[in-house]
């Protein structure tokens, strides 16, 4: 069956007419309030100067722009950093969370670890 609603001229010529109980209602959609607050973002990270400084490029440029998310960042068991120094500087933008996975040890995680 083809779109009713196509403006493609092939498509409204050929197209089927659907029975007027099928048709739904094009009544306005109430969408909920979004905003911030209610996005997490989330990275696999572990100690590498990289890592590091691409973090905080995220947090000094983009994550300046989404005032009210999470960023949760998941580590090794055995990352000898402080939380502190793993979670880049956001100037209070986001709040960051640092896991410690206590089945990555410098490895990558088997299916269904927490």
């Amino acid at each position: 069956v083809v779109c009713p609603l196509s403006l493609e001229r092939d498509c409204v010529h050929g197209r089927a007419v659907p029975a007027a109980h099928c048709v739904r209602r094009l009544e306005p959609t109430v969408l909920p309030n979004l905003n911030w607050r209610h996005v997490v973002f989330a990275a696999a990270v572990f100690d590498d100067p990289m890592t590091t400084q691409l973090l905080q490029a995220a947090a000094d440029t983009w994550l300046q722009m989404t005032r009210g998310a999470d960023l949760f960042l998941t580590t090794d068991l055995d990352d000898t950093r402080p939380d502190t120094t793993i979670a880049p500087d956001t100037h209070g933008s986001v709040v960051c969370h640092v896991h410690r996975c206590a089945a990555c040890r410098g490895r990558r995680c088997p299916r269904g670890a927490q």
